[in-house]
């Protein structure tokens, strides 16, 4: 009778064990995994992929530098929805910073199906030069959030997208959302290459808002895409600033589906030599809906004799470029504050109006266009 009580026991406390999470739990690297507390984000992520959630969880993150990786690969989380959230967050408690830093990537997710996470006020950090911050490689990732975060990218100088700050290279995002973060280094500071590999009968959303985007080498923003990789973007009230490569980017879009949004960024970059501010390339809007440009700055400072671009837009269907400020700034002959290129009939209903367009010096195009009857109307 004794063994069975033991037996009954055990098997209670091994339920218990792995019962699914729900509710709120710390990660705290002062104490000892146990009970409510994980010591490491990998202790908390492990619980998550072995139990799944039965309601909304929560990790208040105690302050401290937590160096390790989040290594996801083939993995997904059940139980979460809409309604059973995982948050990881700064403790409000905290007079100090969560700092999250590891050789290469503190988070990489290979593979993996994740779904309604969100980081919250924690700062991640790479010590390496050869690897992004936030790598998200492969994989379904629905309404995954980085908000209030700052992300610090490799130092490099190398063009390469997988050493951007943050990275998703060929996944799937619905509503993979980027706010109000503080984005510093990489080669590009974030970076979107193929999105909605995987699912690209359907149109990926991908949200980047309020960032701060900095120190960058050759790109700010980096959203790249084959037409059959649908993506719509909403990239509003970003600030982007740098470029340490000869010619950088601000903002590199190459295809943008309808729908999209570009508004209220200010892009300043200057490169060694020249730069673009913006680079659109094949925006795909419809009549009903359109991709839209409006309300941003975007400046190529520097004087060297170099061609920039304040806007390049080309080969784009019902894309509206409306109350824009475009300046270049030296005076070479071949740099144009505005670069606009539809060269058949089939490129429709694209509007450039309302803009502010600036050469600052003689010598560079104010508007350079270049389109068929029916494809562009230039207005103001």
């Amino acid at each position: 009778m004794k063994k069975v009580l033991l037996t009954i026991a055990s098997a209670f406390l091994a339920v218990v064990g792995f019962a699914q999470l729900s509710g709120t739990y710390t990660v705290n690297g002062a104490q000892a995994t146990g009970g409510t507390n994980y010591q490491t984000f990998s202790a908390a992520f492990s619980a998550l992929t072995s139990q799944g959630v039965n309601g909304p969880v929560v990790f208040n993150c105690i302050q401290g530098t937590y160096t390790e990786q989040v290594y996801s690969y083939q993995q997904s989380i059940s139980g979460t929805s809409t309604t059973n959230t995982i948050t990881f967050q700064a403790a409000a408690s905290n007079t100090n910073e969560v700092l999250w830093t590891y050789s290469s990537y503190p988070i990489y997710w290979y593979n993996s199906n994740h779904n309604n996470i969100t980081f919250d006020g924690l700062h991640f950090a790479t010590t390496g030069s050869y690897n992004a911050c936030i790598y998200l490689y492969r994989g379904l990732l629905t309404n995954i959030t980085f908000e209030n975060c700052e992300i610090d990218g490799p130092s490099t100088t190398s063009t390469s997208t997988t050493y951007s700050a943050f990275t998703a290279y060929y996944t799937s995002p619905q509503n993979l959302v980027l706010s109000n973060n503080t984005i510093t280094g990489g080669s590009n500071g974030i970076c979107f290459y193929y999105s909605d590999y995987y699912n690209y009968t359907n149109t990926a959303n991908v949200v980047l808002e309020n960032n701060s985007l900095t120190d960058f080498y050759y790109r700010g923003i980096y959203v790249y895409n084959y037409s059959s990789y649908k993506v719509k973007c909403e990239i509003t009230g970003n600030s982007v600033t740098g470029g340490g490569y000869s010619y950088p980017y601000g903002i590199y879009a190459y295809y943008l589906d309808d729908g999209s949004l570009i508004e209220g960024n200010e892009v300043r970059v200057g490169g060694t030599s020249g730069g673009y501010a913006a680079y659109f390339y094949q925006a795909y809007g419809t009549s009903s809906n359109p991709v839209d440009i409006q309300n941003n700055i975007f400046e190529v400072t520097g004087n060297g004799p170099y061609t920039q671009y304040g806007m390049y837009c080309s080969y784009g269907y019902y894309t509206l470029i409306h109350h824009n400020t475009i300046i270049v700034n030296n005076s070479y002959t071949y740099s144009r504050a505005a670069y606009l290129y539809y060269s058949s009939s089939a490129y429709a209903g694209n509007e450039f109006k309302n803009n502010i367009v600036t050469a600052t010096q003689t010598g560079p195009y104010t508007v350079y266009g270049y389109w068929y009857t029916g494809a562009m109307t230039a207005d103001n």
